[in-house]
């Protein structure tokens, strides 16, 4: 998870349990995908994880939130941790 974060690089996990727990102790990250559940053939998780790229796709970023599939395809996308402010990069800071 530190270099991932370290390096800007978007984490994807089928251990959604643990990775929230490391997560929520991060200020800024640059986001989360979480594969559910885990133990699935590759077949399966590349099917669920191309839904998930197709629904970030008109996504500006993903940065601090968490992006999560089920089974079924269902795909959820919330602020993680929750309450959290992402800083404006876009501006000068003042």
């Amino acid at each position: 998870m530190r270099v991932a974060i370290d390096e800007n690089f978007v984490f994807v996990t089928n251990n959604g349990k643990d990775f929230l727990e490391l997560y929520a102790k991060q200020e800024l990250h640059p986001g989360l995908i979480i594969v559910l559940p885990g133990g699935l053939k590759k077949d399966e998780q590349r099917r669920l994880f191309e839904k998930v790229l197709d629904a970030i796709e008109p996504l500006q970023d993903i940065v601090n939130k968490v992006v999560s599939v089920d089974l079924n395809g269902v795909i959820d996308v919330y602020d993680y941790p929750p309450g959290c402010t992402i800083p404006d990069l876009s501006s000068p800071a003042t």
